[in-house]
């Protein structure tokens, strides 16, 4: 399924030392911010994440660690708020290879994956230069979160 929308950004530096875990579900939170809406109300949102432990904690409604409940505690906030309900599945690394991209913002990876976001000079990254900085970021010394909007399927959020 095409992304109708993304974003990327990095993670602010007080979280960079915080676990992957933290950091998925972070950038869970963060799309839900973007995207949740009154629409959604009834509906069931399906996410899509490559972190086992995200997955459980998402179905599951709850996490050992101390940082991430209080980002799973926020997460079902919003979906309580909006009036939408979460549900979640694995995905691997290879499936979840844009939200990768993104999260490095690689944009010569990103280009022919989005080309219609690139061609309209719509980008999720207005900070950066068109081909990011210098042409790649580390990942390790750079934490980054992103995430991807595909359209509804009737009757159904993904």
């Amino acid at each position: 399924m095409a992304p109708i929308d993304f974003f990327g950004m990095r993670v602010p530096r007080r979280h960079r030392g915080k676990s992957i875990l933290f950091k998925e579900l972070w950038a869970v939170l963060h799309a839900l911010r973007i995207w949740a809406s009154p629409a959604w109300a009834g509906s069931r949102v399906l996410l899509r994440v490559d972190n086992t432990g995200g997955v459980a904690g998402l179905n599951g409604g709850s996490i050992r660690e101390a940082p991430a409940q209080a980002l799973l505690r926020e997460v079902f906030l919003l979906a309580l708020s909006f009036g939408f309900s979460i549900s979640c599945v694995w995905v691997s690394s290879e499936q979840n290879y844009l939200a990768d991209a993104l999260s490095r913002f690689d944009m010569p990876r990103l280009r022919p994956l989005l080309p219609q976001f690139f061609a309209s000079q719509r980008t999720a990254f207005p900070h950066l230069p068109p081909d990011g900085l210098n042409g790649s970021i580390n990942h390790r010394s750079s934490p980054t979160s992103s995430g991807t909007a595909s359209l509804p399927l009737p009757g159904a959020l993904t």
